[in-house]
Order: structure tokens, then sequence, then C-alpha cells
């Protein structure tokens, strides 16, 4: 696909001419996965052109899929992503709902990693509000990924 080999080289606007190519396609005849991948790759090309609303945009398109089948961890991953274009946009009360919504899959799957990013995150949110809360959840986030480093450096010894 000419939409990725542009986005390797690091071309973001020619990747996004022909991932938009796609969206041309008769839609009946592009299958989901391809409509995922296109709408996630344009709108990681819109986050690295530094244009947020439109990244958003394409993101949620990705968003619906993998709830509708119920890719639940996805599309906490995607929600992530999203609440950090949100927070890029100043609309922190946004960025922080949908953070929060991450976090409790993060945590319903026990991902470890994404729990402590989720919490960061949130932990920054709260501290450009000047919520107390926020040194919590930062030394939280700290001690987590502390943790997690230990117990990778311990599986590379075995």
């Amino acid at each position: 696909m000419l939409g990725l080999s542009y986005y390797l080289k690091e071309e973001y606007t020619l990747s996004n001419f022909y991932f938009k190519k796609v969206n041309e396609l008769d839609p009946t005849q592009i299958p989901d996965r391809l409509k995922i991948s296109v709408s996630t790759n344009i709108g990681a090309n819109y986050n690295l052109l530094e244009e947020p609303e439109l990244a958003i945009e394409y993101y949620e398109v990705s968003l619906l899929f993998y709830r509708a089948m119920g890719n639940d961890l996805i599309a906490a991953q995607l929600d992530l992503i999203i609440g950090t274009l949100y927070n890029r946009l100043g609309e922190l009360d946004r960025a922080i709902v949908i953070t929060k919504r991450s976090l409790d899959v993060f945590k319903d799957f026990g991902e470890e990693f994404y729990v402590s990013l989720a919490t960061k995150k949130l932990g920054n949110y709260y501290l450009s509000l000047g919520e107390e809360s926020a040194i919590e959840m930062l030394y939280e986030a700290e001690k987590n990924f502390e943790a997690l480093c230990s117990t990778i450096i311990s599986n590379q010894r075995v």
C-alpha cells in the first residue's frame, strides 16, 4: 500500500492522500479490518502533522469498529491516544473522562503497563488543574513503572 510506504518515509500528507483513496472505493467491497487500518493510519498521520482535531475524527472511526467487534483493549488504547489529543487541545475535562474510561478497561484486563501509563496521564492532567490527587497518582504510576522494569530485568536473567 502506498499510504504505508509514505508513512514509513515520514511523508504523512502523501500517506494520507493514498490512504484516503481506499475510502473512495465501494464500502461494501472493503473489509472492516482494512477500514480500521486506514482510519487508524490517517489518524496517526494527522497526529504527527499536529492536526489533533482531524486525528480525533479518524481515530473515532476506528474506535467504533473496535467497540463493535468487542475489542475493548485496543479501543482503550485508542481512547488513551484520543485523551492525549484532547489534552493537547486544552480540553482537559474530555481528556480526563476518556482517560479514566481507558484506565478502567486496562485494569479489567490486568494490563499493568497501560494502567501505569493512563494513571500517569491522569496525574499530569490533574496537576494542570492544581488537584491535590495529582501527586499521589504520579507517585503510584512511577512506582508501578519501576516494578514493571524490575520484573522485566528479572525475567531476562532467567
